[in-house]
């Protein structure tokens, strides 16, 4: 059963999400749990972070009292609208970043711009990430004459370029951007937490590069809590089936996935944004962890 991608399935609008205290915080509210040791707000750095998942993600940081960058590729409007919805709350507490994200380089200067803000990171949440199907193509036996073959040429070098491509995108990216940070991070003890994919675990079909990719970056996970400690903190999530906006699923699509799930119900982006939330600015003593939410669905399969 093909699953819905996590990084598409939150609703496209920003939700009020309570802000209620993270687990392993020392304190009782959650505005506490905006404030580093030093006594300074903490500042967060969520990357596709206009849109879906990502702005519920933000919006959850925010509300536990954490000021947010907005980071996005290509999504302007959406940027500014939710960083003045949440300076509306709190003012000076959200900017937006504009920044392709398409290798090492691109990764450098969105690290540069981001300490600009505040001069200090305490959260970095990977959320960004490419989604697109990668069928299995075999070239065996095929042969032509010179124009054939020049076609399979040309669409075995797209094949390759859609393969590198997720994998920069979903794992290169990542590690790169944690790399740059790192420095920032040691320097506040803070946190980063990659958004990974249930399907590493349970491939989907005819998604063979982004499942791999996924599963580099959980690699990257395990690798930089080993590397960052004892100052930073590395985890993951990785969500299950999500509802996806507008209605993507017909009634009778929702029952057959709810029935798979031992929760009875389909992911919500609030879900998904809680857990981040606790990771990021709770949970001190969790550190390497990869938390599935998906409901219990794993249990089943």
């Amino acid at each position: 059963m093909n699953l819905p991608h996590p990084t598409r399935a939150a609703q496209t609008g920003a939700a009020s999400i309570d802000a209620g205290q993270p687990a392993g915080t020392a304190t009782g509210s959650a505005r506490d749990a905006g404030l580093a040791p030093d006594g300074q707000r903490r500042v967060a750095l969520v990357t596709g972070s206009a849109k879906r998942l990502g702005r519920m993600t933000a919006t959850a940081l925010h509300a536990a009292g954490a000021d947010v960058i907005v980071h996005h590729r290509n999504s302007p409007g959406e940027a500014a609208e939710l960083c003045a919805m949440l300076n509306a709350r709190r003012p000076g507490s959200a900017i937006a970043l504009q920044q392709p994200l398409d290798g090492r380089a691109s990764c450098r200067d969105l690290a540069r711009r981001a300490l600009r803000w505040r001069d200090r990171l305490d959260v970095l949440v990977n959320n960004a990430s490419e989604f697109f199907r990668t069928p299995l193509q075999s070239t065996h036996g095929l042969h032509g004459d010179h124009r054939a073959d020049s076609a399979i040429a040309e669409a075995l070098a797209e094949e390759e370029e859609r393969a590198l491509q997720l994998f920069a995108s979903n794992c290169f990216v990542p590690a790169w951007l944690a790399i740059e940070l790192l420095p920032a991070l040691r320097r506040t003890r803070g946190a980063i937490v990659n958004v990974q994919d249930i399907s590493i675990e349970r491939p989907l079909p005819g998604y063979l590069f982004y499942t791999a990719s996924k599963a580099a970056l959980a690699s990257v996970t395990r690798s930089l809590a080993l590397e960052a400690a004892p100052e930073v903190r590395v985890n993951a999530v990785s969500p299950g089936s999500f509802d996806w906006p507008d209605g993507q699923f017909t009634e009778a699509e929702r029952r057959k996935l709810e029935e798979a799930i031992p929760l009875a119900r389909i992911g919500e982006g609030r879900d998904l944004a809680e857990a981040i939330v606790f990771l990021a600015l709770g949970a001190a003593y969790v550190n390497g962890v990869d938390l599935k939410v998906d409901g219990g669905q794993g249990l089943t399969r």
